[in-house]
């Protein structure tokens, strides 16, 4: 009975390990979200306008990628995975 308590508790601590280290990496990427109009502005200083625009362009070609690609995967994970 003991080693199963002793089991149950260092899983415990695992577990709220893994939820420690999965929040703080959530609100550094929040915390870091804040900061884009700032990084596009440095951008722009540090570059200029011809290389902002593709900066930009690039930028927004990743983020319909990423978008495009979770289209109807949980809908097809509900699907097809028992």
């Amino acid at each position: 009975m003991l080693a199963a308590q002793m089991l149950m508790m260092k899983f415990n601590r695992s577990a709220l390990s893994a939820v420690g280290h999965g929040a703080a990496v959530k609100f550094l990427g929040n915390a870091l979200g804040v900061f884009d109009s700032a990084l596009l502005i440095f951008v722009g200083w540090l570059l200029g306008p011809e290389p902002l625009g593709g900066y930009v362009l690039a930028t927004t070609y990743v983020a319909m990628v990423l978008r495009a690609s979770v289209l109807g995967l949980d809908k097809g994970l509900l699907r097809h995975v028992p």
